[in-house]
């Protein structure tokens, strides 16, 4: 039994037959979000930039199937319209955003600052950065020596390997979406168990290299992570401040 849509029109009808079962598109969709097809995956890893037209192409053929030559225009004309406008719209949004702009960066013309950090050489950012980078691991290098446990809160994970310090925890990266009560009760037991010489606390998610979004900075009492934040600030106490990051030391 066809729909009413169907029987009133040929065109429809046809299109009908060539279209996949409704299930694959969930399926596409989801596959699309994984790979980063996406306007995410456009500002965070430029992925989105360079596979959006490939992707099209792809879904345009699924949907056109084996077209004869004589007929090739006139058919292709109705299906490719939408994935062919997709594509162009997604490459060119693409290509004028990153063009101007790295990940959350400031614009590309404020990128000039190279980093002093060995384990950084021949990469360059802006000059707030590029200030707390190198400021934290100078901080690192003066309160500890090689191996030592360093903690870092939330982000910043890369301080373990540009200064040759270890995690006394069992993660890197303390994102508060990946937090779970069983992650947070291992990482105190941790922090209990094999003391950190310096931990780094940020007042500001780093995502935030303007330093201007309010919504950005770390209200530590009503995270995730809000048992953590209590045991370092019972026995750490800072030191200095590089930028707004507190370095802190053992009480």
């Amino acid at each position: 039994m066809r729909a009413p849509w169907v029987r009133s029109s040929w065109r429809a009808a046809e299109l009908k037959d060539r279209l996949p079962a409704p299930e694959l598109f969930y399926f596409a969709l989801s596959l699309q979000y994984l790979a980063q097809f996406t306007g995410t995956g456009i500002f965070y890893s430029y992925l989105g930039t360079f596979l959006s037209l490939p992707a099209a192409l792809m879904f345009m053929a699924a949907i056109l199937g084996p077209v004869p030559v004589t007929f090739r225009w006139r058919r292709l004309a109705q299906p490719a319209l939408a994935p062919a406008a997709l594509a162009v719209w997604l490459m060119l949004a693409s290509i004028l955003y990153v063009q101007n702009t790295a990940y959350f960066d400031y614009p590309r013309s404020h990128l000039h600052t190279h980093f002093s950090t060995p384990g950084l050489a021949g990469i360059i950012s802006n000059p707030a950065n590029v200030r707390r980078v190198d400021g934290l691991v100078n901080a690192v290098d003066t309160y500890t020596k090689p191996g030592d446990p360093i903690f870092v809160i939330p982000d910043y994970p890369a301080l373990y390997e540009l200064t040759g310090r270890r995690n006394p925890t069992r993660l890197d990266w303390y994102q508060s979406i990946l937090l779970t009560p069983q992650i947070i009760q291992h990482a105190v037991s941790d922090l209990g168990a094999d003391p950190p010489k310096v931990v780094i606390v940020e007042t500001r998610y780093e995502q935030d290299y303007s330093r201007s979004r309010a919504d950005q900075i770390i209200d530590y009492e009503h995270t995730r992570a809000a048992p953590i934040y209590s045991y370092i600030f019972a026995h750490y106490h800072t030191v200095e401040m590089v930028g707004d990051i507190s370095v802190m030391l053992p009480n």
